[in-house]
């Protein structure tokens, strides 16, 4: 291949798929109505010869398909068993082929030796598109959990295809006719919902019963685990988690990148916040209902102006409700906990599989949310109760307006505000008792600052008491207070100490691409030459 992103492919797709099956090392995952014999063997190789790749293929099992033979059922065994997994669905016309995360195919060819070979096909190949490849591999990723969401036998096994096989062997011989009609009009696999003229999804698009949980109408709507931060910006395990709260969120809201958009969170659908921390595995700390994703529901120059991280996140939707529990992260729910627990029964995507813990744990990387069963949810919300009744939560609903800031419209945070800020968040980090949450109240209700910056402020006095990154800044007046009164109350070696902090958080910033922060870096200097 050459080096350009984008290449319009006709004649040479015969080498060009041997060629990406070739340089895949992660990951093949392929969507295809129809499936040969020789373009199976090309999977089946790759596979047995990178025994670790994550090889994937979304299909549609019809018996006139293979008694026409533009399909073949003993390709889809020769791939069973290689240890490809094979999801069925019904009403399929997709034709997608993604290579790694990097390398996509789209266009009209089957995996089939007429779609790779002697027919004409138009496709496109398209290669490091940050902004194309991730919605790709999302795309694919959702499709298979639709469908086990649906039932987990739509996960093909080796039983169910020599069934299907015998059944299609003798279906060849009722043939009728020289039109080629036949008597067998048999399918299986997952029959996912349609969309009515508007673009609606029909009423019956609900999540299915697929566990051992009783049906009950509360949950007719999706289950999400959101996962807030990444790997490489882990939240300390002592922080007290806080949402992103505003006047024009005061239920909170949580955000995504453009390549990883929520299009498919609709409104009431129940979300569980889970943080990158310290830990192996993130910390569940909050849950809520979703008012749904819009495609309008991007960050405003404002919200950029004021959380300069919305930049990047910049896709979100907000919540009807939200309660996060009042304690620090390590005293909330870990994920790593209730994998061991749920094991496979937790996400939608590996319901009826047998997964090792090694491959479970890491199912969620690169992931911004996924789908949970009822299992789950039945269980996150027993443990959650229980840390509600023993450290206590904060509820964000319609109704508290004592998180609706109303005195301080400007957003301006003025000298007085900053003074009181750090006196209280003083004396949040000298007492643990005192609590996060009432320390970011009492700031909100003696200064009139918004909740959500009354946390930023308890969180990075806590960060530069202990030289550690912060990611909320401060502007240059609240951190040359900061800074001058930690001295003061503390010395220069706590100084120094949270001198280190502003620097981590200023290389922070600057990974985000939005430029560096100069007037913090000659803050930090005159106080460095001070000591």
């Amino acid at each position: 291949m050459n080096n350009m992103a984008v290449r319009v492919i006709s004649k040479e797709h015969y080498e060009l798929i041997h060629e990406l099956f070739d340089g895949a090392t992660g990951s093949i995952k392929i969507i295809s109505p129809f499936v040969t014999q020789p373009l199976a063997d090309v999977f089946a190789a790759c596979k047995k010869q990178n025994p670790g790749i994550e090889a994937k293929l979304i299909t549609r099992f019809y018996h006139e398909d293979f008694i026409k033979g533009v399909s073949n059922i003993d390709a889809l065994e020769t791939l069973y068993q290689s240890g490809i997994d094979i999801y069925v669905l019904q009403d399929l016309h997709t034709k997608l082929y993604l290579f790694d995360t990097d390398t996509a195919l789209i266009g009209s060819a089957n995996f089939t030796s007429g779609g790779f070979g002697s027919n004409h096909e138009l496709s496109m190949c398209i290669k490091e598109e940050i902004e194309v490849n991730p919605i790709l591999v999302s795309h694919f990723d959702e499709l298979v959990e639709d469908i086990v969401s649906q039932s987990p036998d739509y996960l093909l096994n080796l039983e169910k295809i020599k069934e299907e096989s015998t059944e299609v062997k003798a279906d060849k011989k009722k043939r009728t006719g020289k039109t080629g009609q036949f008597i067998s009009t048999k399918k299986f696999g997952a029959k996912l919902p349609t969309t009515d003229k508007d673009g609606k999804a029909d009423e019956h698009d609900n999540i299915q019963t697929i566990l051992s949980v009783a049906p009950d109408k509360e949950y007719n709507k999706t289950i999400w685990i959101k996962f807030e931060g990444s790997s490489e910006r882990r939240r300390a395990m002592t922080d007290n988690y806080s949402p992103y709260i505003t006047e024009q969120f005061p239920q909170g809201a949580t955000f995504f990148s453009e390549a990883k958009r929520p299009m498919r969170v609709k409104a009431g659908d129940y979300v569980y916040m889970a943080v990158h921390c310290e830990a192996d595995l993130p910390y569940i700390v909050g849950r809520g209902r979703s008012a749904g994703y819009d495609i309008g529901n991007i960050a405003t120059p404002e919200m950029m102006k004021e959380k300069d991280w919305t930049a990047r996140y910049n896709h979100y939707y907000c919540f009807l409700e939200f309660e996060y529990i009042d304690a620090p992260i390590l005293e909330c729910i870990s994920l790593n906990d209730v994998l061991q627990n749920l094991n496979s029964n937790f996400y939608v995507s590996t319901k009826g599989e047998k997964l090792s813990m090694e491959k479970l744990r890491i199912r969620h990387r690169q992931q911004a949310h996924m789908r949970l069963t009822i299992q789950a949810k039945e269980y996150l919300d027993c443990l959650f109760d229980e840390l509600v009744g023993k450290h206590g939560s904060c509820k964000l609903s319609p109704v508290d307006e004592k998180f609706i800031d109303k005195d301080n419209s400007t957003n301006k945070i003025t000298l007085d505000m900053i003074k009181i800020a750090y006196e209280i968040a003083k004396k949040v980090h000298a007492d643990p008792e005192f609590g996060f949450l009432k320390g970011k109240e009492e700031i909100a209700e003696k200064s009139g600052m918004k909740p959500g910056s009354a946390g930023d402020f308890i969180n990075n006095f806590k960060a530069m008491m202990e030289g550690k990154e912060y990611q909320r800044t401060l502007n240059g007046e609240a951190t040359r207070y900061f800074l001058e009164n930690i001295r003061n109350d503390f010395g220069d070696e706590a100084l120094k100490t949270a001198l280190k902090a502003c620097q981590k958080h200023i290389k922070y910033y600057a990974s985000l691409g939005n430029g560096n922060l100069r007037n913090i870096e000659r803050i930090m200097n005159e106080f460095a030459k001070s000591i």
